[in-house]
């Protein structure tokens, strides 16, 4: 029996550790349950797959009329497009167009998606819309001045319809649809994950492993903040005790949370490589790329990259309590 034992006890352990490594899934923390997130899953793109970079990436839902969430996959070498509902796979797509436009990241404007142009890698392609059925691929000129603009590792809607980018010449830009010329908001370096607050003022974007928050109107830089979990993708609360905070996706399989004191606390962990986000207006939550799966982050009482619409009564209780209830959430996590 000791030899028996003996043999096939490594075989187990290597059942177990590989087991282990395929079912690897994003779980909240306790903390995470306590400030009200809940995680499910919405779509299965390659399972089993752990690393960089052949998962989803480009991350976007429609804001209008029936949501539509668009999804970019180099792996896979497509783009799908998904009804706004949970459980997903390739299988369910409703729309599918061979190419990947790589590691770029996408956003929507209307019932429009923008994303590069198929092929493209990290920056030196084309921006690119596509309709919602992607029957229509049509890339965009855009420019500073006579300088041509690349798209670089990430795009978001601000709430009146214009793109915030990142591009392959360090610029963070903003661009109306229609109009060839961007406005040039900040140079920034190479930088990833863009989003925007639900306000539509600021611009929240990674840069270098520290998170960093841009005045979209003046290019001011308002804060810096470093998680240390190898972040890209993220998203703006509004409503709710955490109005503000932001959610930060790593690298390393982790969701941070940094409130609006600075205080960075883990929500989330156990993942594959988190990557690009997309806010999904239409209930509030955050869609949030994984190796192999888009999981959906929500909170209760509030939306993470949109404005949500509270009660009048809310509203009145949020009002008076908000600094008193942030302050004693400060010093609760300062004595965790």
């Amino acid at each position: 029996m000791a030899r028996v034992l003996k043999a096939v006890l490594p075989v187990i352990v290597t059942f177990l550790i590989v087991t282990s490594a395929a079912r690897a899934d994003l779980v909240l923390t306790a903390a995470g349950i306590a400030d009200g997130f809940t995680l499910s899953t919405f779509d299965t793109m390659n399972p089993g797959n752990t690393g960089c970079c052949s998962g989803p990436f480009g991350l976007a839902v429609t804001r209008s009329g029936t949501s539509t969430v668009f999804v970019e996959d180099p792996g896979l070498n497509k783009i799908f497009t998904f009804a706004d509902v949970d459980g997903q796979t390739p299988a369910t797509a409703i729309n599918s167009l061979n190419g990947s436009f790589g590691t770029v990241g996408a956003t929507a404007v209307g019932s429009t998606f923008w994303g590069a142009a198929i092929g493209n890698g990290n920056g030196g392609g084309t921006f690119t819309t596509y309709s919602a059925n992607l029957g229509t691929v049509t890339p965009q000129t855009v420019n500073n001045g006579a300088t041509p603009l690349h798209p670089f590792l990430g795009m978001a809607t601000t709430p009146s319809g214009t793109v915030i980018a990142t591009t392959d010449s360090g610029n963070l830009v903003e661009i109306t649809p229609g109009n060839p010329a961007a406005r040039v908001i900040a140079n920034v370096g190479s930088a990833d994950g863009v989003s925007v607050s639900p306000d539509g003022a600021n611009a929240v974007i990674e840069v270098g492993g520290l998170i960093k928050v841009y005045r979209i109107s003046d290019g001011a830089l308002l804060h810096t903040y470093n998680p240390g979990n190898s972040p890209d993708g993220t998203g703006v609360i509004a409503g709710g005790l955490l109005n503000g905070a932001i959610v930060v996706a790593g690298n390393n399989g982790t969701l941070d949370l940094i409130d609006t004191l600075g205080v960075i606390t883990v929500i989330a962990t156990g993942g594959t490589r988190l990557d690009y986000t997309a806010p999904d207006a239409n209930n509030g939550s955050l869609l949030i790329d994984s190796a192999d799966k888009i999981y959906r982050l929500s909170c209760s009482n509030c939306s993470i990259g949109s404005t949500p619409v509270p009660e009048p009564a809310s509203l009145a209780i949020f009002g008076t309590a908000l600094a008193g209830l942030g302050l004693a959430r400060w010093r609760r996590r300062r004595t965790m």
